[in-house]
């Protein structure tokens, strides 16, 4: 089993990389990303690719889903 955590404490932070090694540096393995982060934006390309990089470089599993409309 894995150890996982959310993002939404940090919820009024922009998703950073500082935000996100806060949890690599407590064991964390899983997230589940909030979508409050004033700096998510779903069609922000290069926000998508900072995230996808920050997870497999943090080797975290991602236990979130994206929104259907």
């Amino acid at each position: 089993m894995k150890l996982g955590a959310s993002t939404i404490p940090f919820r009024q932070e922009p998703l950073t990389n500082e935000v996100l090694a806060k949890f690599h540096d407590v064991g964390i393995e899983s997230l589940e990303l909030c979508d409050y982060h004033p700096n998510f934006l779903y069609e922000d390309a290069g926000f998508c690719a900072f995230l996808q990089r920050a997870l497999r470089d943090m080797a975290f599993d991602l236990n979130s889903r994206a929104r259907r409309s």
